[in-house]
């Protein structure tokens, strides 16, 4: 499996036109521009198909290939949720917030 892209409800916003991006991809595959053209398309039918007005972004903080698939899609820096997540290990890590608003 190369990876997998989508939008899901935000469990951190109550907002019915707001959705969260979500992606994971095989390690194989990092750095050759797949995963940022997948969320590019995700997008266009989250703004133009759903008709969302918001679509946010998590992502940890020491994760810098993700912050830089945001980046390239225009997500803006929200601002950082201390503590928000525990991992199935038990380790719990911060999550940088990001958003895409719909012009």
């Amino acid at each position: 499996m190369i990876g997998s892209v989508g939008i899901i409800n935000d469990p951190k916003r109550e907002n019915d036109k707001a959705r969260m991006l979500g992606y994971a991809m095989s390690e194989k595959y990092w750095g050759k521009g797949i995963m940022t053209e997948a969320v590019q398309a995700v997008i266009k039918y989250g703004f133009n198909e759903m008709k969302l007005d918001l679509i946010s972004a998590y992502c940890y903080p020491f994760n810098n290939r993700s912050k830089r698939v945001l980046e390239k899609n225009n997500f803006q820096y929200e601002g950082t949720l201390k503590q928000a997540e525990k991992i199935y290990n038990g380790n719990i890590y911060d999550n940088e917030c990001y958003i895409l608003l719909n012009k």
